[in-house]
């Protein structure tokens, strides 16, 4: 437990701790700029569609893009976190995001999918063979277990997994990358 929760705050505060050294080693040009802030939208895109579909732990999400990745929240991260690299310009950056997903998120990725096993039984088993853990397929998955599900992409449920917060922090930075473009 104690491991699960110390790479849960890595997980969470690293970010906010390394910002302070990609805006210092940053040097973006507004093409790179431009392009970051490309796929840094994706990256939030891809979160925002999967927190409106998410109640997490209380049921199996398996539609919208969980029915491409099971991981799309972590995917939208990864994405946000080089498109930050790309914009600052520097390939060691993008180096260290690529190893703080593989050391941390794939990690807490691989612990919750144990996690749904015990909860989920042969429901998830069957979904966790179809769907990949982060890079997505491209069909959808289509889970025997569910004949017809009411569950659609919910704003509310957006709103309740707090994924605005995402947005200001993306929002934020790149407020910050373009603000040093113009010194």
């Amino acid at each position: 437990m104690i491991i699960h929760i110390s790479l849960d705050i890595v997980r969470l505060k690293f970010v906010w701790l390394f910002l302070p050294f990609l805006l210092y080693f940053a040097a973006p040009s507004s093409s790179s700029l431009l392009y970051a802030v490309g796929v840094g939208s994706v990256g939030l895109g891809v979160r925002f569609w999967a927190a409106g579909f998410i109640n997490k732990f209380s049921e199996l999400t398996t539609l919208g893009p969980y029915a491409h990745t099971r991981n799309p929240l972590y995917l939208g991260s990864l994405l946000i976190g080089l498109s930050f690299t790309i914009a600052a310009g520097q390939m060691l950056l993008v180096l260290v995001c690529l190893a703080f997903f593989c050391f941390v998120h794939i990690p807490k990725a691989l612990r919750e999918a144990i996690e749904l096993e015990n909860k989920f039984g042969d429901q998830y088993r069957d979904y966790a063979i179809s769907v990949p853990l982060v890079v997505p397929r491209l069909t959808a998955y289509r889970s025997p277990f569910l004949v017809s599900s009411p569950v659609r992409f919910s704003f509310s449920r957006y709103w309740a997994n707090r994924e605005w917060e995402a947005f200001l922090g993306t929002a934020l930075v790149f407020g910050l990358l373009f603000l040093k473009i113009l010194q």
